[in-house]
């Protein structure tokens, strides 16, 4: 039995693209594009869990690398994102402070309405969504 993921890797890395770039449409790519954009800019990190509702595998941990993060999306039907706040915020230890998370889910809509299925609602985190969607105040 052929590994799901590893065929659409295969797949993807055979053309070229990512699975972010060949397996979303244009609708999903502007607003997740827009999301990591903003926490960036924000000098927040994010990792990325290769399901939605984080129980599969960390494939990137805090990065701050758009490419990266992009690379490290769409090789399930959702992502997991944890937005983590720079270690010069006043923490110590190996990880900066938790902002949020941020569920993608893929499919559900060609224009990207639907893309962020939840997310934690704190200001950070909706300020994020909130860019994501164009509706930056």
């Amino acid at each position: 039995m052929t590994n799901p993921r590893t065929h659409i890797d295969g797949v993807a890395k055979a053309t070229g693209q990512s699975c972010f770039q060949r397996y979303t449409t244009a609708g999903e790519r502007r607003v997740v594009n827009r999301l990591i954009d903003a926490a960036l800019a924000a000098g927040y990190s994010i990792s990325v869990c290769d399901d939605h509702a984080g129980e599969g595998d960390w494939v990137l941990r805090s990065s701050t690398s758009k490419r990266a993060i992009q690379n490290s999306l769409a090789s399930t039907d959702g992502d997991l994102l944890r937005v983590r706040a720079p270690l010069n915020d006043g923490q110590t230890g190996g990880q900066g402070r938790l902002i949020g998370v941020v569920q993608l889910v893929w499919g559900n809509a060609a224009d990207g309405s639907e893309v962020i299925s939840d997310h934690s609602d704190n200001d950070e985190t909706n300020a994020l969504v909130a860019t994501a969607y164009g509706q930056e105040g």
